[in-house]
């Protein structure tokens, strides 16, 4: 009910609410529906309009030969009232309406996680990781996340993204190649869509391991192999318009890129089905990637982004962009490294290779990696060297300083870095270990990256140190989520750093 086919299949929907004027359909819904038309962004160009002023766009063709507005079509609506109705966002008469309709429930029954024959609804799906969910039913966020997946919605949500990628993606290549045009109404109708689909699907991932593995597995049933299909798009629209749109400063193409690559971290955080997907299933190559793999996996695709954001970046880029994105490629690498495929992966960065398209030549993908997040220190990095840790895991105020407005984002982004190079050389407690000659390559190849100093770990240690302090100052109690797992990190730095 969220896809723009849905409007192909029923009758076209004017802007006025003549159209819905049969007697069957109840007046409270005629109300509703009304309701939600006058919400219609009528600013827009629609196509009709567009045709009138002599576009030449297909798309805007078809649309205003079916004689529809974009923003009216039923999956539209559909997706706002869905957006609304999870966002609390209902005005008062609604809510009296709404509430005089309500009909008796079984509080049981809207808590159980069984169909009508009792069977789990989850089945393979669900794990002691996901008890948090059980626990807090009382959490309205949890809650809602756990009834829209018995809803049955997340299956068609993770169709709809995929179908608008997609049309980004056909759009985009199609101007490119010069075959056709597509207008700017279009492409901010796609852009607008996806980032609603894109927020609500990040919303219901939050504190939700079993709705990330649900989203990951929706595949297409009518194919003759199993091949779910969120994640491949995800990626694909990632490499085809994260850094060629950054560093172009297209403001629309870099909004769909950052969109799927956000979502794409949402979807990755602590869900192996998620990261074993990122490391075995090839992607088909876009045009914007430079890998030596004719079919390069996500890990690849999420460094070479990296590489090229880091290296072609000029003055005209947007810098918020561009320092968005290279935080959301740092985390989603760190949440595969937080999975069973955490062997597999070390083997990867080893091995992979990163092409430099001026120089025509390649350099170690995790060699050149470490040494990037280390020049992210520059700036500050005599007073994390010289600074002694506390209590509390602090820099005692006697051998540190305060960082200056403009070192906040070195730190977050070094910071981020040092906790995926940490992983690295301490693995996650769950993850098989890697062969001895693979973590001495890596700890090898590390190591050699950072300064020279007697303890060569203090660096990392000390920023990670500064970077917990950092999110303590700013977002206190909340920072509990962001903490605790690093001051793990830093002990198992310090038991290397020991015995180094």
């Amino acid at each position: 009910f969220l896809s723009d086919e849905a409007s192909n299949k029923t009758n076209s929907i004017q802007s006025s609410t003549s159209a819905y004027s049969s007697s069957r359909v109840p007046s409270r819904f005629k109300r509703k529906i009304a309701s939600a038309l006058s919400k219609i962004d009528t600013t827009a160009t629609d196509a009709s309009d567009c045709r009138d002023q002599g576009c030449s766009c297909i798309f805007c063709g078809e649309i205003s030969s079916a004689k529809q507005r974009r923003e009216a079509n039923p999956g539209n609506l559909a997706l706002d009232a869905f957006c609304r109705i999870l966002s609390g966002k209902i005005n008062d008469d609604e809510a009296e309406e709404d509430a005089d309709d309500e009909t008796e429930c079984n509080e049981e029954d809207i808590l159980s996680d069984k169909d009508e024959e009792g069977e789990s609804l989850d089945g393979p799906l669900e794990s002691d990781d996901d008890g948090i969910e059980n626990a807090n039913l009382g959490n309205p966020m949890i809650f809602k996340n756990f009834m829209v997946r018995r809803s049955g919605a997340i299956p068609f949500l993770a169709r709809a993204i995929v179908e608008t990628l997609e049309s980004c993606i056909a759009m985009s290549m199609q101007t490119e190649s010069g075959s056709g045009s597509c207008c700017a109404g279009c492409i901010h109708y796609l852009k607008n869509r996806l980032l609603r689909l894109s927020s609500l699907i990040d919303s219901l991932c939050c504190m939700s391991g079993l709705n990330r593995k649900l989203f990951c597995r929706v595949a297409n049933k009518g194919q003759l192999r199993y091949e779910p299909f969120l994640l491949p798009s995800l990626l694909r629209s990632v490499s085809h318009f994260s850094a060629p749109s950054l560093l172009k400063n297209d403001p629309i193409f870099s909004d769909i890129g950052l969109a799927a690559l956000r979502t794409l971290t949402s979807l990755t955080h602590e869900n192996p089905v998620a990261s074993g997907q990122f490391y075995s299933l090839p992607i088909a190559k876009p045009l914007s990637v430079s890998t030596t793999s004719e079919t390069p996996k996500g890990v690849e695709i999420i460094l070479n982004l990296m590489y090229q954001l880091v290296e072609g970046r000029s003055e005209q880029c947007s810098s918020q962009h561009i320092y968005d994105s290279i935080i959301f490629c740092l985390n989603s690498l760190t949440n595969v490294l937080e999975s069973p495929s955490f062997p597999h992966v070390c083997k990867l960065l080893l091995e992979m290779r990163l092409m430099s398209n001026e120089k025509q030549e390649s350099v170690c993908a995790l060699a050149w990696l470490s040494r990037w997040i280390v020049s992210q220190t520059e700036s500050f990095r005599d007073a994390v060297m010289t600074g002694s840790p506390g209590k509390n895991d602090s820099m005692d105020s006697s051998g540190s300083r305060h960082l200056e407005h403009h070192e906040d984002e070195f730190l977050l982004t070094s910071g981020n870095g040092f906790i995926l190079l940490s992983y690295l050389l301490v693995a996650h407690p769950m993850a098989k270990k890697p062969d001895d000659s693979t973590r001495i390559r890596i700890k090898s190849l590390i190591l050699n990256e950072l300064p020279e100093n007697s303890n060569k770990l203090i660096l990392v240690i000390n920023t990670l140190k500064a970077f917990c302090n950092f999110y303590r100052y700013s977002i206190g109690d909340l920072s509990v989520a962001v903490i605790a797992p690093v001051l793990k990190l830093i002990a198992g730095l310090e038991k290397i750093s020991n015995n180094h």
